[in-house]
């Protein structure tokens, strides 16, 4: 992914809904705990123009932390691209959260970290407790037997795993939990993994006090929900998960 300066897509226009620049609003609350945002704007089609490896996809969600180092607070938009070529958004800004340490810089990201990895990802499946959920991406459905594996000394690192060798693994994918009880994956470290370059990346549930998240993307249930219905296989969807920072892009 090539190398961009956020700053030369920050524009201070005032927020109107015919804008073509998207502005974030000065204050945001995620499942209504979320602290004072920052105010910036963003001219998120230009942003996801500038990505050189979503040459082959019609549908970008574009997630960007604050300008602030180690930032946990992030707004995200869904572009599709147009007949004529270009980027609109076709939802955003919507208020979402991300590591608790916030976004790694390009190719820093490793386990345990609690940083979002920054790059382009594809999406290509879905996975959860619920037997069937509204959505065109693959889904599986997990059981209390089914875990993903975060051990970068294992052969099956970042890879979804069963019954015997899901023991003893904390990531367990039929938990009761509200936070991963449907998720996204996000292809970030797969086919191959690198050990130790981190795993388990996922689009799920937000903490309702807002907290930042151990490495993944948090929405609230709404947002979440929307994402899954509209995510269309066909248009061969991705993340863009960028730092917010002056200086670096992924």
């Amino acid at each position: 992914m090539a190398s961009l300066t956020l700053a030369n897509f920050r524009k201070r226009l005032p927020c109107s809904a015919l804008a073509a620049f998207v502005c974030l609003s000065v204050a945001g609350f995620l499942s209504g705990c979320m602290s004072k945002r920052v105010a910036w704007e963003v001219d998120a089609a230009r942003v996801v123009e500038g990505v050189s490896d979503v040459a082959g996809s019609s549908q970008v969600l574009l997630v960007i932390n604050e300008p602030s180092p180690r930032q946990r607070h992030a707004t995200a938009w869904l572009l599709d691209r147009t007949s004529d070529a270009s980027w609109s958004v076709t939802r955003g800004p919507i208020a979402c959260s991300v590591g608790a340490n916030g976004v790694a810089r390009p190719g820093e990201k490793v386990e345990g970290d609690k940083m979002t990895p920054s790059g382009s990802y594809t999406l290509t499946e879905a996975l959860g407790r619920d037997p069937v959920v509204n959505t065109k991406l693959a889904y599986r459905q997990a059981t209390d037997n089914d875990a993903w594996d975060e051990r970068p000394d294992s052969p099956t690192y970042n890879q979804w795993v069963s019954g015997d060798a899901a023991k003893g693994l904390t990531e367990r994918l039929g938990a009761d939990s509200e936070l991963m009880r449907v998720c996204i994956v996000v292809d970030y470290n797969r086919w191959p993994a690198v050990p130790g370059k981190g795993s388990a990346i996922f689009i799920h549930r937000a903490h309702p006090d807002g907290a930042g998240t151990l490495g993944c993307i948090g929405f609230e249930k709404s947002d979440l929900d929307w994402l899954l219905a509209t995510l269309d296989p066909a248009k061969k969807p991705r993340v863009v998960i960028v730092r917010g920072d002056a200086d670096t892009t992924p």
